[in-house]
């Protein structure tokens, strides 16, 4: 039942002494090499993932779906997301949880999301987004908010929530330099190094 990964990502979320072991890694594995995550109705996908962003440490829900390649077949869109230095990425969402409303963590998540998208497509040097200006970017962007939605199986409510975030985003004019900054690994090691 591939809904049992989800379970399990979500499990190791909740739980910070939480390991998996080996062989059930290789079941879930072996559960993804043969399609069947990509079989889980969105309905089902939505409620674990909107359950890990109330855990303790949702960052290894999404790490964890990421490293056996789930986080893919849920959303095709995500193949591109880099693993390298998502870690980082994904534990931002752990910081969330008391300082942010669940809609404002799930805009925090989008975010994380677009942003290392975006990131990917410039060091591809993908034409249909490189030297665009803000206004042609925030549209790819949307673009892939509605895909990562219907993926998800968001609930309109809160799509509605993201896209008006972005517009946010949009008409301060954040700076494109902002997002490639974000991918910087010596500024990541400060950032890192600050926490510690």
């Amino acid at each position: 039942d591939p809904v049992r990964i989800l379970r399990l990502a979500r499990f190791s979320a909740r739980y910070v002494d939480f390991s998996i072991a080996p062989e059930t890694i290789e079941l879930a594995q072996k559960l993804v090499n043969i399609g069947e995550v990509k079989h889980l109705s969105t309905a089902r996908v939505w409620i674990e993932i909107s359950r890990s962003l109330k855990e303790r440490r949702p960052s290894k829900f999404f790490v964890f779906l990421q490293s056996i390649k789930a986080l893919e077949d849920i959303s095709p869109l995500l193949i591109n997301l880099p693993k390298k230095n998502m870690q980082f990425s994904w534990n931002f969402l752990d910081s969330t949880e008391k300082k942010f409303s669940f809609q404002q963590q799930f805009c925090i998540l989008l975010t994380i999301i677009i942003f290392e998208l975006y990131i990917y497509n410039l060091q591809i040097k993908n034409n249909a987004i490189i030297n665009k200006n803000n206004a042609e970017v925030f549209a790819i962007f949307y673009q892939w908010i509605d895909i990562i939605c219907k993926n998800f199986g968001v609930p309109l409510s809160y799509k509605k929530t993201a896209v008006l975030y972005f517009k946010a985003l949009e008409s301060i004019g954040i700076p494109q330099d902002f997002f490639i900054m974000q991918n910087n690994i010596t500024m990541q090691e400060k950032f890192i190094n600050a926490e510690n």
